[in-house]
């Protein structure tokens, strides 16, 4: 198992914190900011924040991803 992931799993909020920052970074891929590398960071983040997890919990991440977006 990848020790990024175990580490996230021992600590769930943090996770949870990791998927609303990625959520807002996602929103500097736009004007007027235009970072076009956040395009393609942001969501690779949400997708190993969902690898491995109960539906529930990717569900939430899922919810504070595009909340923060």
């Amino acid at each position: 198992m990848n020790p990024v992931i175990s580490f996230l799993e021992a600590r769930p909020r943090l996770g949870h914190l990791l998927a609303l920052i990625a959520g807002v970074s996602l929103s500097l891929a736009f004007a007027p900011y235009e970072l076009r590398v956040f395009a393609v960071l942001a969501p690779a983040a949400l997708f190993l924040l969902w690898w491995d997890q109960a539906p529930g919990r990717a569900a939430w991440r899922g919810y504070l991803f595009g909340l923060g977006m």
